[in-house]
């Protein structure tokens, strides 16, 4: 017997299996080595503490993987539960749109606010209030009156109710679309004269030049210029002498580099030497393109008010041609501006349907507005509203 339990501890001793089971030290647990290279598994499952080990392993696998699944379930009720509750904001949401929108085609087009001033053209170009920079159609920004910005921003608004798409529609065009200084404005419109006038003195008897897509027509006869004009409501034809002989030694480049020089001699020059043209074609057509600057110019450019906004609109091709205006007139953004623009003070420059002017009476109406809180279509809303009512109280009577 002694031989047996000897020969069995050494068994036990080979194998790393602790002490004798028979006779195990205080308070010491079996010790399983699982990773002992020695050992040869046969021999190991023999034994009834590795059943055990085996076992227990399982009963936590099972366990883990339980918890694992409780865990899944869980997730995937607070996930129902929370595409539930988005299910329903989007419902309340549609809901609450809906009813808006239905408020919002309750304005109907040409509407006015009450009490609100008559919508006409810019009367001066003097800047009366506040400027703030507004995004632009093509990047960059652009300094425009403050409350006129508030009401861009607005009717913005009231448009993507109606459906009219465009993260661009009715933002300023460019950095020069909205407030321009009268140096710009005198850069703007003497680039555009040296132009022309280089283009003209190189026409050949005979060949004509177009301006805005065809609505302007001049063409060389001998000795002298025609100019024809097919703008909607304008229709005129007129001659004009040939350009002065002095104007061949005339250089866009050169033109350029004194303007961005601005004042000094050589500005005050080419100030004074382009006036000379002021009765020419070239003067002509470039004023239709590019107003004139305020001064000895004689411009009136609404742009330096702040009160004046070249949109951007999709689809147009800047031209001053009947086929342009009807064709913008079509489109989404166009019609809401026709149909809407007054609301919010905004008067067009029948010449550009891109050129959109505030005046000094609807400017000092929707200023206190802007005041009080409240939005332009939020007025027209209730106008509508108690309009309503006073109309079915009379039919009542």
């Amino acid at each position: 017997m002694k031989r047996i339990i000897t020969e069995w501890r050494e068994y036990l001793s080979e194998q790393g299996l602790g002490s004798d089971p028979l006779h195990p030290e205080e308070d010491a647990e079996p010790v399983v080595t699982m990773t002992d290279p020695a050992r040869k598994e046969k021999d190991l499952r023999k034994d009834p503490r590795w059943k055990e080990a085996e076992f227990d392993l399982e009963k936590l696998m099972r366990d883990l993987a339980a918890e694992e699944e409780a865990k899944k379930k869980a997730a995937a009720a607070a996930a129902e539960e929370e595409a539930k509750k988005k299910a329903e904001e989007e419902r309340q949401k549609k809901v609450k749109d809906e009813w808006l929108r239905e408020k919002v085609r309750s304005v109907r087009p040409g509407f006015t606010l009450p009490t609100q001033p008559k919508v006409a053209r810019l009367n001066n170009h003097s800047i009366i209030g506040a400027t703030a920079s507004m995004a632009t159609a093509v990047g960059g920004t652009a300094e425009i009156d403050s409350v006129l910005k508030w009401l861009i921003l607005n009717m913005k608004q009231h448009a993507s109710l109606l459906g009219v798409k465009g993260s661009r529609v009715f933002l300023p065009n460019a950095g020069r679309s909205a407030l321009r200084t009268n140096e710009q404005q005198a850069a703007m419109f003497l680039t555009r004269l040296t132009k022309d006038t280089i283009t003209l003195r190189n026409l050949a008897v005979g060949e004509t030049t177009g301006k805005k897509k065809g609505s302007i027509v001049v063409e060389r006869k001998p000795g002298y210029y025609v100019y024809t004009d097919n703008r909607p409501k304008v229709s005129r034809l007129r001659k004009y002498n040939l350009l002065p002989e002095w104007t061949a030694s005339i250089k866009l480049q050169d033109v350029k580099a004194i303007l961005k020089a601005g004042e000094g001699e050589a500005y005050k020059k080419l100030m004074k030497d382009m006036l000379r043209l002021k009765h020419s074609v070239a003067w002509k057509i470039a004023g239709l393109e590019v107003a004139k600057p305020a001064g000895e110019y004689g411009g009136d450019p609404k742009h330096l008010s702040g009160r004046t906004v070249d949109f951007y609109l999709p689809g147009n091709d800047w031209s001053l041609s009947k086929d342009n205006k009807n064709k913008m007139k079509g489109t989404p953004a166009g019609k809401f501006l026709f149909n809407y623009a007054q609301m919010y003070g905004l008067a067009n420059y029948p010449s550009e349907v891109w050129h959109w002017e505030l005046n000094d009476e609807n400017y000092a109406y929707f200023k206190d507005m802007k005041k009080t809180g409240f939005a332009p279509l939020e007025r027209a809303i209730y106008a509508v509203k108690w309009r309503t009512k006073d109309m079915l109280r009379l039919k009542k009577a």
